[in-house]
């Protein structure tokens, strides 16, 4: 007899449980869509940002080699454009937060300072040689930034999908 009601009372503390965890499911089942939902729209914005630093190397490079010797002052009007155009990409990067803290120091001083820099009665800049090669290696760590960070992400993203699935 006393088994019996041990057995009810067991059955009764196990149908409460089942019920408290058929509750907290689509709570979780929800706290997962809305992590995902975020992980795709982080991780659309890491595209973009990586696509407008892989072409702003990518204008860097070709800038640089076709230009080896001249002022910035002295770029053809396409190649200004370019420049131009990766400097607005920077910039756009730097917003977006994909870059480490000391990388986008780096680029956001580049940025704000580069116009300082220019000597409109020359029409030279203050230290043309290696420029580009120092805005070019401010890109590609601005690009490994994002990448590691959206590395990062996803394998946080990863780890609570496992554990909410599991």
């Amino acid at each position: 007899q006393a088994a019996i009601e041990d057995s009810k009372a067991k059955i009764s503390d196990a149908e409460a449980s089942v019920q408290e965890i058929s509750q907290k499911i689509p709570e979780a089942n929800g706290e997962l869509a809305k992590a995902t939902a975020l992980r795709q729209k982080e991780h659309q914005d890491f595209l973009s940002a990586e696509k407008e630093l892989a072409e702003a190397v990518d204008q860097i490079t070709i800038v640089a080699e076709g230009q080896k010797g001249a002022s910035l002052a002295q770029l053809p009007k396409d190649a200004r454009k370019k420049l131009d155009a990766m400097k607005r990409g920077l910039r756009s990067v730097l917003e977006a937060g994909f870059v480490t803290h000391a990388t986008n120091a780096k680029v956001a001083a580049f940025l704000e300072n580069r116009e300082d820099e220019f000597d409109t009665s020359s029409g030279k800049m203050d230290d043309d040689t290696g420029i580009l090669e120092r805005v070019k290696q401010m890109a590609e760590e601005a690009l490994s930034d994002a990448r590691k960070k959206e590395q990062k992400a996803q394998w946080d993203y990863d780890s609570l999908k496992m554990s909410s699935e599991g």
